[in-house]
């Protein structure tokens, strides 16, 4: 009996020695995530199981970030509990955390992929700074004019492709459709509180504000494009949609408030949740390029927003850069956009060709093409510099600006003058972390 539980404590022993050595060999590859639209979860974690199942011992967690993602990687840096790979919402970001000494560069994706598996040589450049690539794109959404097709066939107008012709039909369209008296339709609707559509009138009028060296060059050209945004809205716009965030603006689209929209590929999502596809099968709903106040040869073009994925440097920098590559496969790809959210559509060309993906999106495929071909064929390609991610957080972004002209009814000229001002802020701050 003696010899019988000895045996057993032995065997005991062993087995729990046996687990703790499984144990400290499993890696655990903490990843951050700051996009929670669905499916996106769903469809990251499809790939997730995939490259954990290609890698035994190795655990993926991943902890979805809200708020203000900047202040929690700083703050995590100062307390050494960054995680090793992030999915951000901008390659900007991933740049400035980079001269910041906290983001490993990823060469190797170039060296192993080459430039020419991404669909815009433009999209990519904005992940590249100082002869290094600091991320890739996980989507992107390019911006498009939505329109509705219904109002401008019944009022005999032609689809924009200038802003006088944008601001011309918008004004037609803005009107008293019941007879009382007050308006109840009107030619645009705007974001205004998340920003929508600033940045993409920048992008249609060739208005850079960051040179290739570095130096700030906003000026006249942003005049002209806060002139147009002012005569816009105080003309066109729903007085209320000061309110508006960028979903706010779709749902008055959407409800019959405005005839037009520059908003981002992916509000096809809403259209398939909301109204669904009968309203773009149908004729209601249509997608257009953006009416451009500036030529190609300028630099004109449209705007695509990426989401970025980057890795920090740390001890497991060797295990997050075999993630990114293996996310980067056509095959995960491919799994990743066939079940992610319609209209966030993929920055890799190799995927646009692949029959089972253009099987998983056969349904919305006009739409698709419209985005890629807009993504393919921009000319806008505003400089990458450093201090772009502090200048946006301290009054220099997107929406801080449709404030000054929307809410404010500051004059372009001053905006000029106080964009200046931060950008000139910016610039010293990061001055001192160089």
């Amino acid at each position: 009996m003696k010899k019988a539980c000895v045996l057993f404590l032995a065997l005991a022993l062993l087995l729990s020695t046996f687990s703790v050595g499984i144990a400290e060999e499993t890696q655990v590859l903490q990843l951050w995530d700051v996009i929670v639209r669905d499916p996106h979860p769903a469809a990251r974690d499809q790939v997730i199981a995939a490259f954990e199942a290609a890698h035994p011992g190795v655990k993926v967690e991943v902890t979805t970030i809200t708020g203000d993602e900047s202040e929690k990687v700083l703050t995590a840096s100062a307390a050494g509990t960054l995680p090793d790979v992030m999915f951000t919402w901008s390659a900007s970001s991933l740049i400035t955390w980079g001269q910041m000494g906290i983001v490993e560069p990823i060469d190797f994706v170039l060296d192993e992929f080459g430039s020419d598996y991404f669909l815009s040589s433009k999209q990519l450049a904005s992940y590249q700074f100082e002869d290094h690539l600091w991320g890739v794109p996980i989507v992107t959404f390019p911006i498009a004019f939505w329109y509705r097709a219904d109002w401008f066939k019944e009022a005999g107008l032609e689809v924009p492709t200038t802003w006088d012709e944008w601001y011309d039909a918008a004004l037609a369209l803005t009107s008293d459709t019941d007879g009382d008296g007050e308006i109840d339709r009107y030619g645009s609707v705007l974001g205004i509180a998340e920003g929508w559509p600033f940045d993409d009138l920048r992008a249609s009028n060739a208005d850079y504000w960051y040179a290739a060296d570095g130096s700030c060059t906003i000026g006249e050209k942003t005049v002209e494009t806060l002139d147009f945004l002012h005569k816009l809205f105080y003309d066109t716009c729903y007085p209320g949609s000061v309110s508006y965030m960028n979903e706010g603006q779709r749902a008055g689209f959407l409800s019959g408030l405005g005839a037009t929209m520059v908003t981002s590929i992916s509000f096809l999502n809403n259209v398939l949740e909301e109204v669904g596809i009968e309203a773009i099968t149908d004729g209601q709903i249509s997608v257009a390029p953006i009416p451009m106040n500036a030529t190609a040869e300028e630099g004109a073009g449209a705007s695509a927003s990426t989401h970025a994925i980057g890795i920090f440097a740390g001890e497991q920098t060797e295990l997050a850069k075999e993630f990114i590559r293996f996310w980067l496969q056509e095959d995960n790809l491919v799994t990743y956009f066939s079940n992610n959210v319609p209209g966030h559509l993929p920055p890799y060309a190799s995927v646009w060709d692949n029959a089972d993906f253009q099987a998983a999106r056969a349904d919305v495929w006009e739409i698709y093409e419209a985005g890629r071909e807009t993504l393919a064929t921009t000319a806008w390609d505003e400089p990458t510099v450093s201090w772009v991610s502090q200048f946006t957080t301290s009054g220099g972004g997107s929406a801080d600006v449709m404030s000054y002209v929307c809410v404010e009814n500051m004059a372009s000229e001053d905006i000029v003058a106080n964009l200046q001002e931060i950008a000139q802020e910016a610039i010293e701050e990061m001055e001192d972390y160089e």
